[in-house]
């Protein structure tokens, strides 16, 4: 059989040119199942083509595309039908990754976002400085003082409404409450147990009252069951009258006015009692009056 295209000599019925590659139609397969018997006209070199292409079909080379076994003659492969002579494409690694371009305008918006911030910095400790100063916008602006917590306020003096007569070198008078030791008292000097008998605290100066701490009854050592004490009393400051009710105990009690009430003196009337043990007079040892804290004073 004969390649219609390049002449080669083809054993058996190959379906193409084990040369070129060609596609062989049926015609071309079924005359070369009868053979090739060369005439006594027909040339020398045919002989020596024929030999020459059985030699190369016996030599085998494998598809690069589809890894079928091929004669090295063959421009194709029988299977696929690829070029034998083209190399197979190289396997693609793959690209490599790309750097990640970088944005300028992200590094923008980062540098404008720190000079922001430090800028409100500057201005914040700027305004601080003017304010402590008293300077541009602020000048003539006072700051109002912070208020951090009661503080005692100075007394000068204090008076009653009685007092009872001294028992040898122990007084009962107002002062009493103003000395800062609770085991001395004031101690009304009105028959019964002294209601609506009071006793006042003198301010060394007008100022605000928040509070008005209380020892109650005669805290003297054993001595605190033997007198009556205050139950109930109001307290006056200024214009103001607070009723409040005392609990039957030792030690110092405070009462919180609602609201600071500005006076230069406190008054405490006395309008029920705990009665005492052995003696109908009321005692209150120990008075101190507190106004709001500020910052300096």
């Amino acid at each position: 059989m004969r390649c219609p295209r390049c002449a080669a000599s083809l054993p058996g019925r190959p379906n193409f040119c084990l040369r070129c590659g060609t596609a062989l139609e049926d015609d071309d397969r079924a005359g070369a199942g009868r053979g090739h018997r060369p005439g006594a006209d027909e040339p020398a070199g045919v002989a020596d083509a024929l030999a020459e292409g059985l030699a190369e079909a016996a030599r085998l080379i494998a598809c690069p595309q589809c890894g079928a076994t091929n004669a090295a003659s063959r421009m194709m492969c029988g299977r696929c039908g690829r070029r034998l002579d083209t190399p197979a494409p190289e396997a693609d690694a793959g690209e490599e990754p790309r750097p990640v371009p970088h944005s300028p305008g992200r590094f923008r918006l980062l540098v404008a976002a720190l000079a922001l911030v430090a800028g409100s910095v500057v201005v914040g400790v700027v305004l601080a400085f003017a304010a402590a100063r008293g300077l541009g916008p602020f000048t003539g602006v006072v700051p109002a003082p912070a208020v951090t917590g009661p503080a005692a306020l100075e007394t000068v003096a204090a008076s009653a409404s009685s007092a009872a007569p001294a028992a040898g070198d122990v007084t009962y008078d107002a002062a009493n409450v103003l000395d800062g030791d609770p085991t001395t008292a004031w101690h009304e000097g009105e028959r019964g147990s002294g209601i609506d008998e009071w006793v006042e605290v003198e301010l060394a100066a007008e100022r605000p009252v928040s509070r008005v701490l209380v020892w109650n009854g005669y805290q003297r050592q054993g001595r605190f069951a033997d007198h009556a004490r205050v139950a109930r009393m109001e307290i006056s400051v200024a214009e103001r009258v607070f009723t409040v009710d005392l609990r039957d105990l030792q030690g110092p009690q405070a009462v919180d006015l609602p609201e600071p009430v500005t006076a230069d003196r406190v008054r405490l009337t006395i309008l029920d009692v705990y009665p005492g043990d052995r003696y109908e007079d009321t005692a209150i040892s120990e008075i101190e009056i507190f106004g709001p804290r500020t910052e300096g004073g």
